[in-house]
This record gives structure tokens, sequence and C-alpha cells, in this order.
């Protein structure tokens, strides 16, 4: 009897993207919606537009216990779509997702995610 080896797929590399504009409110919420995936992304780039209110702030509160998260904050407004396109330049990544600073994923988003993709 032989003993096969089994090698498994490799393990895609993920990049999530928060666009935020004054959202402060949601983003307690929407970053530790990602900060408790079951399949933790590799990178999480939140893209501040310039924000007005207190958003700064609230995610100055998430990056120091995850080092792989990157705020970027742009000094002008630009809109959402210019930085979702300013993150498709940056991710060197297999798969990318884009959550809104208002939203929030079930725990399980990514990892099912994966499985599909």
């Amino acid at each position: 009897m032989t003993n096969a080896r089994t090698t498994s797929p490799p393990r895609a590399n993920v990049t999530l993207v928060v666009p935020n504009y004054n959202h402060a409110h949601y983003l307690s919420e929407s970053l530790g919606s990602v900060a408790a995936q079951t399949r933790a992304p590799d990178r999480v780039l939140i893209i501040d537009d310039c924000s007005t209110d207190d958003s700064l702030a609230v995610i100055s509160r998430f990056l120091p216990d995850h080092p792989n998260w990157q705020l970027i904050r742009h000094e002008t407004n630009q809109g959402v779509v210019r930085g979702q396109n300013e993150a498709l330049a940056l991710a060197d990544t297999d798969w990318i997702g884009f959550l809104g600073a208002d939203d929030a994923l079930h725990p399980t988003y990514l990892e099912k995610a994966l499985v599909a993709a």
C-alpha cells in the first residue's frame, strides 16, 4: 500500500478595500467585521477621502493591532471611484473585495467567498 501525498492548492492572497468619507459613525462596526473574519484578509486598504468627521480617530484605533492594514489618506476629496481605482492599482493580489464603510461583513464572508471563487 502506498501513501499518496496530497497537496492543497495555494492559499489565495486576499485584499479588502474600505473606501471612507465621513462614515465615522459606522466604521467601528465595519472595520470590526473585517477584523472578525474567520479567514483574515492578507491586506486591508482603508482609503479615507478627506473626511471631516472623526473617521481618522476611529480608523487609527484599529491600525496598531493589524499591521497588514494600511490607511491611505487623501488631502482633497477625490470621490469613491477614484479611491477604488487607486486601490486596484496598489493591490497585488489574487482576490480583491470592496466593503462600504457603512457595511459590515458576516464573520465567514471571506471563508465562504473564497470557496466559491
